[in-house]
């Protein structure tokens, strides 16, 4: 939502034609080939781990179009595509921390929706956050890909409350870091019956259960969206991966409007200083993304 948002914003403003199509993983060579065939000259794929491949594949047929993926990460490159892919290790490092000191139990849960690197690279941040800050903090990590047969795992809320419950009543793990999209609600509905609190993400979703969360890890695709459709219409928009973190406001946690007369100030203090020294280069927070990012940085 927020990247049509953002999309709607520029188009608002600059006037051109705006045709959003809905995801249909079974059709997506034949969306992308019709729009191309009508006259389209930028697309975006704003679901870029279910969007890459088919992306990779159109790209270089139609150098005429420029292609954005939103969300991921080439190993190719060609001219007409630039992919935007998140540092939310970074943010999710401040999480890390955040979840330590407020843990009771010394015990920590990951309720993830599945392996692949867009969430991968929240749980390597948090996992260092929490280590970093509590060195001998346990950390549970459990998928939901590995708990259904039906691959639902983005809006399935009963099993991840049911994780939830099973991470708090078999090892008392009291904060749950939950990292699977829909599903996110059966986490927060679970730690708000046991009485112990949740980490959301992807957007600000400490509302949905006031208190509960602590905070969320947020990556701001609207923000960055728009600025890459801009570039787009100055000619001035980059081809190959481009990373967004904590520097460049691509990354961040949520303000903590419910939670943070909760927080002692020693531990929000931990927070700032550590975002100060990730920005400035003084904590080095791996990633997920590999070998792709670091060969693209030196570049």
């Amino acid at each position: 939502m927020t990247q049509y948002a953002a999309a709607a914003k520029v188009q608002v403003e600059e006037g051109f034609e705006l045709v959003i199509e809905p995801i249909d993983n079974s059709k997506q060579h034949d969306r992308f080939q019709k729009a191309i065939k009508e006259g389209c000259h930028l697309v975006i794929a704003t679901e870029g781990y279910a969007m890459r491949d088919t992306v990779i594949d159109i790209a270089p047929q139609y150098p005429e179009t420029t292609f954005i993926l939103m969300d991921e990460i080439i190993d190719v490159q060609f001219p007409n595509l630039t992919a935007a892919h998140f540092k939310t290790a970074e943010a999710a490092y401040l999480a890390g921390i955040l979840a330590a000191d407020m843990s009771n139990s010394g015990v920590l849960g990951i309720v993830a929706g599945t392996n692949v690197r867009t969430v991968s690279d929240f749980l390597v941040g948090f996992r260092k956050g929490a280590k970093d800050t509590r060195q001998n903090i346990k950390i549970l990590t459990e998928f939901i890909e590995n708990k259904t047969t039906t691959g639902n795992v983005w809006s399935n809320p009963n099993i991840a409350s049911q994780i939830t419950t099973e991470m708090n009543a078999s090892n008392s793990a009291d904060v749950i870091f939950s990292v699977a999209g829909g599903s996110n609600l059966g986490t927060f509905n679970a730690a708000k019956k046991l009485n112990i609190k949740a980490i959301g993400v992807d957007a600000d979703q400490d509302h949905l259960s006031k208190g509960v969360i602590l905070t969320s890890v947020i990556k701001n695709l609207g923000n960055v969206l728009e600025v890459m459709i801009r570039d787009y219409l100055k000619g001035t928009l980059k081809s190959g991966n481009h990373a967004f973190g904590l520097a460049d406001a691509g990354v961040s946690i949520s303000p903590m409007l419910y939670s943070r007369h909760l927080i002692p100030t020693s531990t929000l203090n931990k927070i700032d200083d550590a975002q100060k020294s990730i920005i400035e280069g003084n904590i080095i927070v791996d990633s997920a993304w590999g070998d792709i990012e670091k060969n693209d940085a030196k570049k």
